[in-house]
């Protein structure tokens, strides 16, 4: 019988194989092969062709084996890209207009006084950026985004605006918070700058009930521990501290901004934006960890060399099935020579 091996591949590429006895003349010759064996000799002869070309056919098995490897790096990719997103479903920016902060919220400014966030109210519109000072991504991005609109708009903070920068991070204290202060500050020279631009601190409280009005979702990253998982962007308040606007992301056009703080200036809430969020989570560089969009590109190349080897594949057997419709009658004795 014709070795199953053999009898395996051929069937995966879609070529039916009987066995047949070999000649009368040959087995009369003595010839102690196995019948299998002897009929495989014989179509070898008649055809002219060798034991390599009538075997497997290699290219078919390489390219089954490379796809069955792919499929496992694309279940892989996903494997370690569910966990995150499922983290990201519980992370974002929901746009609660018209929502009131409570001014009795007690925080902790760059001195380490208490304040209450109604301290702040009843003044000028202003920015709330909600941010944690150890970030060391998004965070800084948003704040030297925000920085750089802020030195480009006629108005100046202090005097015809006001931002609260508050920390969601309870651990962070005052001294940090005075420190990142002091680095905008930096950058941004206006006269009443240190007046109205305030650096905030608070507790586990406090920062819940703040970030639960506005719609700031975030959570803790668990591969990273002492850092969070969450979005970029900014709320405009109305003077009286109800949320009147939001930006995403960290482009913030100053012409924008100045329509959004004048709207706000007027006690109105502005209509919803476009939630094209950025998110803040890492890549690893040691654990070999990718970031989300690292992850998805992977994949998608991953499933696009898929889908190239899938199509050679069916293409190579078809031509393999089309040689052997052309072939085989010549090895079964019923060609003319």
């Amino acid at each position: 019988m014709m070795n199953n091996v053999v009898r395996f591949y051929l069937s995966t590429l879609g070529i039916g194989v009987e066995g047949r006895s070999s000649s009368t003349a040959e087995t009369a010759a003595g010839d102690r092969r196995p019948p299998g064996a002897s009929f495989h000799s014989s179509l070898v002869r008649r055809s002219g062709m060798t034991t390599q070309d009538t075997g497997p056919n290699r290219t078919g098995v390489t390219v089954c084996s490379v796809f069955m490897l792919l499929s496992m790096v694309v279940f892989a990719i996903d494997t370690h890209a569910e966990p995150r997103l499922d983290l990201l479903k519980r992370v974002g920016i929901d746009q609660h207009l018209n929502a009131q902060i409570s001014p009795d919220l007690i925080f902790h400014d760059e001195a380490g006084r208490d304040v209450r966030l109604g301290d702040y109210f009843g003044h000028r519109p202003m920015i709330l950026s909600l941010v944690y000072y150890g970030c060391p991504q998004l965070c800084t991005t948003v704040l030297n985004e925000l920085s750089v609109s802020l030195n480009v708009l006629p108005t100046s903070v202090g005097e015809q605006f006001d931002i609260l920068t508050i920390s969601f991070d309870p651990a962070e204290t005052p001294s940090l918070a005075a420190k990142k202060k002091a680095e905008y500050l930096r950058t941004y020279r206006r006269p009443m700058g240190p007046q109205g631009w305030h650096f905030l601190t608070g507790d586990a409280a406090a920062i819940r009930q703040l970030t639960q009005t506005v719609g700031f979702r975030y959570l803790p990253d668990p591969l990273f521990p002492g850092q969070f998982i969450h979005a970029g962007g900014l709320v405009i308040l109305t003077p009286s501290g109800k949320v009147s606007r939001y930006f995403f992301g960290i482009n913030y056009a100053p012409k924008d901004l100045r329509l959004a703080l004048a709207e706000a200036k007027e006690e109105k809430a502005g209509t919803l934006s476009d939630a094209i969020l950025l998110f803040c989570f890492h890549y690893d560089p040691y654990s070999g960890k990718y970031t989300l969009a690292i992850l998805n590109f992977l994949k998608a190349g991953a499933v696009l060399t898929l889908l190239g080897l899938g199509t050679f594949w069916v293409r190579s057997i078809r031509s393999e099935r089309q040689r052997n419709s052309i072939v085989r009658p010549a090895l079964l004795g019923l060609d003319s020579v």
